[in-house]
Formats: structure tokens, C-alpha cells, sequence
């Protein structure tokens, strides 16, 4: 049966491949994409056309004619694009990869406030909410981090509210070549290419040749491993999770890959700089250089997981009891 899917999102990357994957999944669905990505210092961000292009490549379709409308609002202007529109099933899509956690924190729970309250008149059926994995609370992003289990616990009381099926999923950062085009910069692997690309720049400009001479010793590494999700692995995951088909209520988690070294990340993307990159053990004795990757690399350390460690159970179900906890596609 034709339906319409809203997916509204502050990251038109994730967003723009759930859309893709949407797409691709039915000949006769029709998706409406919502992109609040707002313009960062350096980074435009995307318009329309560059956003209903890259849906089209995702899904390989040369063209969905009107099977896809794209529409780019700010997360406050959101309010009144969603005004007279119909949906059978709604996803928002806020991921919390803004490098400036605070702004983005922002930014994502105005766009799902929007969402949630127009929700009523959409007519949908469905809503899935897509934000960040990692439950941890403590340590300087611990009150960002409560805001977003805050934003799912919202989700949930306004379909109950609404008597929509509901579905909460969470996704670790993900890995896009068209990251840098869309001016992203999720946490974990793009954070750590920023970093390098940052110093090498900065002492560069000063000394051109110093990395000719001068290995780049990064500290802090010893234990700790990124995951290297790629971004389209993710969207199957979410759709899979989160798509129409008798699943239950509840709470589901991407689950990420076994995490890389971080010294072994380092070094590749080093390799990709032209730098030489060596891992050490302490901060003693490091160069100006070294001193300002280890403030780089500070939030990559952040959001690394510790080796060895056991994956994160899924989320635990809702506590009034309406569906179980679940791993991703299953029930």
C-alpha cells in the first residue's frame, strides 16, 4: 500500500540516508525529508538541490520524481513547514553530532519539540526517534547526554498520548565520505582526521617544514578504540529497526562494530596527512605540536570506548510496561 514517510532531521548526512533506504524499499512510498541542519563556522549548509542529489545517489534511483520532496528549514522554522502536512509514519533523526554539544543540544530539541507537537495533526501511525548511543551521565557531557534520554522519554509520552506506535532507536557516530561535503563532523573517526588536519595546518603556517623533521607524538591512547560505523550500515540498521512491519514498542541500539585501536587510527590517518604519527605513553616531553593535537583530541578520547570491554546491553524497555526492550531487528 502507497505511504508517505516524514523523515525530519538535524543531520541532513543521516538523515538524507534513511531517506535513501526509504526509498529504495518500495517502488511506491513517498518520503518527505525535513533537513534542519543549520550553517556552521565554515560550513554552509546544504540546500535542497544538494540534498535531494545525494538522497538520489544513496539510493541509487537517477530519478524519484515526486516520490521525494525535500524541504530545508532552520530547527525553529520548523513548526510551520510541518503545518498541513500528512505522514503515515514520522522519524526524527537527532544523532547529537554537533561539534559544539551545547549549540547542537539546542538545535535537536527544538526540532523533536516541533515534531512531537505537531504529531496529532500529521495523522501518522508510527514514530521512530533516532538520537546518540552511550548511556553514561557523568563527566562534562553528562548533562547534554540526560538532555537527550530526556528528549526519548518526551517522545514516548506524546505517542502514548497520541495512541501512535513508537519506536526509540540509538546509533553510534558513523562513519561518510560525504561528511566533509555536508559539513559534518560526527565524533569518533571525522573528529580524529579534523584534529590532524587542524594541527598540520596551524603549525604549517608557521613552520612549513616540521613535519619533515618532527614525528607527531599523540598521548593518551593506551586501551582506548574507535568504532568505524559506515554511515550506510547504519541507515539499513535503523530502517530495519525502526520501518513499518508489526514490530513492538520499545527501545533498540544500533550495534556498533568491534572497536579499532585508537593508536592504529591514529596512525593510519596520520599516513593520510603525510604525518608521522606515534603513539606515547605519557605526556612528558612533548613538542608545542604535540601539546596542541593532545587539545584536539581531547573529545575523540571522549567518545572512544575502552577495549576489551563488553558491548553495551541494549537500553532497557519502557517502565510502564507497553513493549520490550529490543536489539536492533529483534523483537
Amino acid at each position: 500500500m502507497p505511504q508517505r514517510v516524514l523523515i525530519a532531521g538535524t543531520s541532513a548526512l543521516l538523515a538524507g540516508r534513511l531517506a535513501a533506504r526509504c526509498l529504495s524499499a518500495s517502488g511506491d512510498t513517498e518520503v518527505v525529508l525535513l533537513s534542519a541542519a543549520v550553517s556552521r563556522p565554515g560550513a554552509i549548509a546544504p540546500d535542497r538541490k544538494e540534498i535531494a542529489s545525494f538522497v538520489a545517489q544513496s539510493a541509487r534511483l537517477p530519478d524519484p520524481g515526486g516520490r521525494l520532496t525535500v524541504v530545508c528549514a532552520a530547527p525553529e522554522a520548523v513548526a510551520g513547514e510541518l503545518a498541513g502536512l500528512t505522514a503515515d509514519q514520522v522519524w526524527c533523526v537527532v544523532p547529537g553530532w554537533d561539534r559544539a554539544p551545547v549549540r547542537g543540544a539546542r538545535g535537536d530539541a527544538a526540532l523533536a519539540g516541533s515534531v512531537l507537537a505537531a504529531l496529532p495533526a500529521l495523522g501518522a501511525v508510527g514514530y521512530v526517534h533516532v538520537g546518540p548511543d552511550g548511556a553514561a551521565d557523568d563527566g562534562p557531557a553528562g548533562p547534554v547526554r540526560r538532555g537527550y534520554r530526556e528528549l526519548e522519554r518526551r517522545a514516548v509520552e506524546a505517542c502514548l498520548d497520541a495512541g501512535v506506535a513508537w519506536r526509540v532507536l540509538r546509533t553510534p557516530p558513523v562513519l561518510d565520505d560525504q561528511a566533509p561535503v555536508f559539513g559534518e563532523c560526527p565524533p569518533g573517526a571525522h573528529r580524529l582526521l579534523w584534529a590532524l588536519h587542524a594541527v598540520r595546518t596551524e603549525v604549517e603556517d608557521r613552520v612549513p617544514d616540521w613535519f619533515e623533521r618532527h614525528p607527531l607524538r599523540a598521548a593518551g591512547a593506551a586501551g582506548l578504540g574507535l568504532t568505524l560505523l559506515p554511515a550506510e550500515q547504519a541507515a539499513e540498521e535503523l530502517w530495519r529497526a525502526g520501518a513499518p512491519g508489526g514490530l513492538p514498542d520499545g527501545f533498540a541500539t544500533v550495534p556498533a562494530p568491534a572497536p579499532v585501536p585508537l593508536a592504529d587510527v591514529l596512525a593510519r590517518a596520520g599516513a593520510v596527512h603525510g604525518i608521522d604519527v606515534r603513539p606515547v605513553a605519557d605526556r612528558a616531553g612533548l613538542s608545542a605540536a604535540d601539546r596542541l593535537l593532545d587539545l584536539r583530541l581531547a573529545d575523540v578520547r571522549a567518545q572512544a570506548v575502552r577495549l576489551g570491554r563488553p558491548a553495551e546491553a541494549p537500553a532497557p524497555g519502557p517502565s510502564d510496561g507497553t513493549g520490550p526492550a529490543a536489539g536492533v531487528g529483534a523483537p
